[in-house]
């Protein structure tokens, strides 16, 4: 993943005193890490600290940057199928009844965030008729993640990373 990271990074990187951008615009970006392994896990390996690279790199080269860990993930529909000694099936699902709502509301606000600074952004410009079709279009696209507690999230922010790169900003 790190690579395709990097790969998707480095067209954008100038090799100068301050590694700037020739992305010559800002948008609001972002991940979301879904991970088998629980808070305290993963805090406990670091991925916090490895990820820390990407994340400013994103900020530096792209204008913004916001992230969630989502954690102790459900991996399988039936657990049984599956050699999974390491975790417990009944507390994952627990963990899924409780947290992925939660979860899913934390993206859906990343979404408004995006949202919002776009708008920001898009008051500085001249908008087309196209442009505000295609805003409308992403604000529309996060509606469904508020009707449906188990819509896909990383779903959304894949709607601004296919849209918003349009805008002539």
């Amino acid at each position: 993943m790190r690579s395709f990271i990097e790969r998707f990074m480095f067209p954008y990187l100038v090799y100068d005193a301050s590694y700037s951008s020739l992305f010559g615009k800002k948008i609001p970006t972002g991940f979301i890490y879904t991970m088998n392994v629980n808070n305290e896990q993963m805090k406990a390996v670091g991925y916090e600290q490895g990820l820390s690279f990407v994340e400013k790199s994103m900020e530096r080269l792209f204008g913004s940057f916001e992230s969630l860990f989502v954690n102790d993930t459900y991996q399988f529909n039936d657990y049984s199928k599956y050699v999974v000694t390491c975790f417990d099936e009944k507390k994952k699902a627990q963990v899924r009844e409780n947290q992925f709502p939660i979860d899913c509301k934390k993206v859906f606000n990343i979404g408004v965030s995006f949202v919002k600074q776009t708008i920001l952004l898009l008051r500085s410009i001249k908008i087309t008729s196209n442009h505000f079709l295609f805003l409308i279009l992403a604000i529309l696209s996060l509606i469904p993640i508020s009707l449906n507690p188990h819509f896909l999230c990383n779903e959304i922010l894949a709607v601004f990373f296919l849209i918003i790169p349009k805008y002539k900003l």
